[in-house]
């Protein structure tokens, strides 16, 4: 990778010129220094492979499902296709795996930490321009101390060290953290008349965050705020989980060390304070509720398996009888039982 001087690079949005984005990714894209965009790592040779269904049975729970829907149907079975997902963040081909469960995993600490905390915010903290060449620790002890110095008492940290330019949509360094947590007493900017928050420029001089992260701005420099919504305000996190899997959709990975963590936590939700036990949810029909199990095809329908297909359906109602025979079976249970790859559903 070339070796690229921080001061001559030119780091706004706003502007970028085209080669020295090429310079600063013209190796592999997605990948900068000790830098990655999940996803662009190397899969391993079982990584996507198709194996098998999973689907449910339950053909008389979907005909009364599907006739109170006003659809008209014959016996029918729900499938969906398994593929083996090895869940690591760097893998291309099963990050998005990683990503679901992993927003599960931040959603589920977040809302037992809201019991006492109250509501979850999303936050982002942007690093000064000066402080790119800093060690990685270092740079997010700076940040995590700016954060506890706003009055954030605790959450998860996810980095990104790149940002996408909203013009030329490249991709550039630009090392930030987003952070889904709690602010001490509650962000109170958000229904404060006084800080004339829609124009997000001037705070009257009250005591709310919106304030005292201008304050602490002038101490270390770095930008910290709300995430706004489409409206250009501060609103609501209507759904957490959906926020982190956005996040860490474009989180990146360390690749100096071995077990690269993209989510850290700290303060009231760290793993000494906040014990939550979080138990992934099974995966269950969309009809009529039931668990998904895996099932075994014995007809002479071809199911086009390569994801990559424009045939490929990730999902389908299938007819239980085809030529006056039974086509649809549950696999043996001792065929599947601890079975990794049925165990994680694909």
């Amino acid at each position: 990778m070339t070796d690229l001087s921080l001061e001559n690079v030119d780091f706004s949005d706003e502007e970028f010129d085209d080669d020295r984005y090429e310079e600063f990714l013209n190796e592999r894209f997605g990948v900068f220094g000790f830098n990655m965009l999940v996803g662009h790592g190397e899969a391993k040779p079982n990584c996507g492979r198709y194996e098998g269904d999973v689907g449910c049975l339950n053909v008389d729970g979907h005909r009364f499902a599907l006739q109170l829907a006003g659809v008209g149907v014959e016996e029918e079975v729900y499938r969906r296709p398994v593929f083996h997902n090895c869940h690591r963040p760097a893998c291309p081909k099963c990050y998005r795996g990683w990503m679901v469960l992993e927003g599960k995993r931040i959603a589920a600490r977040l809302a037992e930490g809201s019991k006492r905390w109250g509501l979850v915010e999303h936050l982002s903290a942007n690093v000064p321009p000066e402080r790119y060449g800093m060690d990685f620790k270092a740079m997010r002890a700076f940040v995590l101390r700016a954060l506890v110095r706003r009055g954030v008492v605790g959450g998860c940290l996810i980095y990104h060290a790149f940002r996408e330019n909203k013009y030329t949509r490249h991709w550039f360094f630009a090392p930030h953290w987003h952070c889904l947590g709690f602010i001490r007493g509650g962000y109170t900017c958000r229904s404060c008349a006084k800080c004339a928050y829609a124009s997000r420029s001037v705070c009257a001089g009250c005591h709310g965050f919106e304030a005292h992260t201008r304050e602490c701005f002038n101490v270390d420099g770095v930008i910290a705020k709300v995430a706004v919504d489409d409206k250009g305000e501060a609103g609501k996190r209507r759904s957490v989980f959906q926020t982190a899997k956005y996040q860490l959709s474009h989180a990146s990975i360390r690749t100096d060390c071995v077990r690269p963590q993209v989510v850290t936590w700290f303060g009231v939700c760290s793993y000494r304070k906040l014990k939550v036990v979080f138990v992934p949810e099974k995966p269950v029909c969309p009809i009529c509720g039931n668990q998904l199990r895996p099932v075994v095809y014995s007809g002479s329908k071809h199911f086009c398996v390569d994801r990559d297909s424009a045939d490929f359906k990730s999902d389908s109602r299938e007819r239980l009888v085809e030529d006056g025979c039974v086509v649809w079976e549950y696999k043996p249970e001792s065929d599947f039982r601890g079975s990794g790859s049925y165990a994680r559903y694909g």
